[in-house]
Formats: structure tokens, sequence, C-alpha cells
């Protein structure tokens, strides 16, 4: 969805690609954390100005042009990119 969100000429145009669900930082880090098997270390601070305290993808434009809706969690899209990066890494040789 995202190639074809990024290859269809909509001058002006967003479309969010997002399964709609909430998630935290710290929880999206735990996740990968979980995936990866390895300890990511976080280091936090107070909020900046301009932060954004929630965001949320609005897929009513995906939905209404590409005729979109997510079929993948969170976690399980998360898995499988990591899947898919870890099979193309050891599917090419260095230079």
């Amino acid at each position: 969805m995202t190639i074809a969100a990024g290859s269809t000429y909509l001058p002006n145009c967003v479309i969010n690609i997002g399964a709609g669900g909430k998630a935290t930082l710290r929880e999206v880090v735990e996740y990968a954390r979980q995936l990866t098997h390895h300890e990511i270390p976080i280091h936090t601070e107070g909020a900046r100005n301009g932060d954004v305290p929630a965001t949320c993808a609005a897929r009513s434009t995906a939905r209404r042009l590409l005729g979109w809706t997510p079929t993948t969690d969170l976690v399980t899209g998360m898995a499988s990119q990591l899947n898919w990066l870890t099979d193309r890494s050891m599917s090419t040789t260095p230079i």
C-alpha cells in the first residue's frame, strides 16, 4: 500500500497509511526490543515547544482514493518489516 500511495499522482494530497490504533513511542520501542532481542537505550527529556502529544493516521483519504483499509496490526507489521530487512541483508553481497 505504501508503494501505491507513493506512486499515485495526487497533487497536494497527503495519504496516511496506518492501522489506526494507538501506540506510544515507548511501546513501539518495546515492540522493537522484543522483536530484535536487543536492548534499546532510551533517553527521555521533557516535551519541547511544538511537540505533538499524540498523532493518529487519518486513513479516510487512503480508503476513499485508493480503496485501502488496514489488515495488519502494528506488531505484525513491524515483524514483517524486520523479516524483510533481515532477508534482504542476507541476500545481498557487500561491495
